[in-house]
């Protein structure tokens, strides 16, 4: 994928009627709340859901590649315990229809920088016309719910184990019109 994503700290000007699809997750004791802002993904970073009160810090991604297709804004976000720490996975098609996986881990040596994750883009492209992309994990798997191109069914695209390969890819069948 190429350089991998940074982010920079920019005014916090954004209304919710600007942002198209939010996804959030709590993810080393902070709160993050991802959107889409145009075709630039930002997001807000905070206390944990657990506080009551805190200001929020806004950032977007520095790089061109974290960018969404004005049709594909839809994005999806997960993040789980892990016995070091935590790890946070972002969802969203870039540019080109092809679902791009940014990741962020939690250690004892703090927080990592954002990297790219192991999701093969071409093998994975969405429907503009679809309703959404989710994602969902638990202690074995990860599970990513899209519709591809021309599609009247969901994928699941599953990693067998939390490291998330995308080995498998799963059709499951709908009664879509």
């Amino acid at each position: 994928m190429g350089s991998l994503p940074t982010t920079s700290p920019v005014p916090n000007t954004q209304t919710m009627a600007d942002m198209k699809n939010v996804a959030a997750v709590d993810f080393a004791g902070q709160s993050y709340l991802f959107f889409v802002d145009g075709s630039q993904i930002s997001f807000y970073v905070g206390p944990a859901a657990s506080e009551s009160k805190g200001s929020y810090n806004r950032y977007s991604f520095n790089l061109p590649k974290v960018q969404t297709h004005p049709d594909f804004y839809k994005i999806a976000a997960v993040s789980w315990k892990t016995s070091n720490g935590a790890e946070l996975r972002l969802y969203f098609a870039n540019t080109d229809g092809e679902l791009v996986e940014l990741t962020r881990s939690s250690g004892p040596n703090g927080v990592s920088d954002w990297g790219w994750g192991k999701l093969q883009a071409e093998d994975y492209k969405l429907d503009p016309a679809s309703s959404g992309l989710s994602a969902v994990v638990n202690d074995t798997m990860t599970r990513l719910y899209y519709t591809p191109p021309k599609g009247k069914t969901v994928w699941v695209a599953s990693s067998p184990t939390v490291d998330v390969d995308w080995s498998t890819k799963v059709m499951v069948k709908l009664n879509l019109p």
